[in-house]
């Protein structure tokens, strides 16, 4: 079943429900685990009530959904995001879901460093911002060159990509949904 609830993720990456705030730290961390795109790009929260499912599709995201804690590399590329859930980040993904050649990161201007997540069941990837401190503990492993910016890790050096997210973004749309989007069993 297919639902529209009042959500959306603004240019901050701040998450609100009727535009205010979700402050509540279980049901952000919820949604945030469930976020998902389809093949259309479009962003739904996916929810599973026993043999039930349903998928709210949200009214936008136009910054971050998602930040990462920390990165790990001692047995693959890993990121922890901030919602308390592990993504194995795949080069290969990450490059063909932002059409460049496989990498891990990407960075827009001189404060922004992204990634590509694929959540399981997810008909496409979502991005995710580094957060401060993650982008701090990345300066041993990053080196500058003429050709650009790379990424070091144990088992092989990325390129770090010069990209911006705006085409995995999805415009807010506050029209409010009718009845027959959300109907009641």
């Amino acid at each position: 079943m297919q639902t529209k609830p009042e959500v959306y993720v603004n240019r901050a990456g701040v998450w609100f429900f009727r535009n205010t705030p979700i402050e509540n730290e279980s049901i952000l961390n919820y949604f945030k685990r469930n976020l998902k795109r389809d093949a259309e790009g479009l962003y739904y929260i996916e929810n599973k009530f026993g043999e039930r499912q349903e998928e709210g599709y949200i009214q936008g995201v136009e910054g971050f959904p998602l930040a990462v804690r920390t990165l790990g590399f001692e047995s693959g590329p890993m990121a922890s995001l901030e919602c308390e859930i592990e993504y194995t980040l795949d080069a290969d993904f990450i490059g063909a879901a932002a059409s460049t050649e496989p990498t891990l990161l990407f960075y827009q201007g001189t404060d922004i460093i992204w990634t590509v997540i694929q959540p399981e069941g997810s008909s496409r990837g979502v991005p995710v911002r580094l957060s401060g401190p993650c982008m701090a503990s990345l300066h041993d492993n990053m080196q500058e060159s003429q050709s650009g910016f790379t990424l070091k890790t144990p088992s092989r050096d990325y390129p770090i990509l010069e990209r911006s997210p705006e085409d995995f973004f999805q415009k807010i749309d506050l029209t409010p949904p009718s009845e027959s989007d959300n109907p009641i069993e």
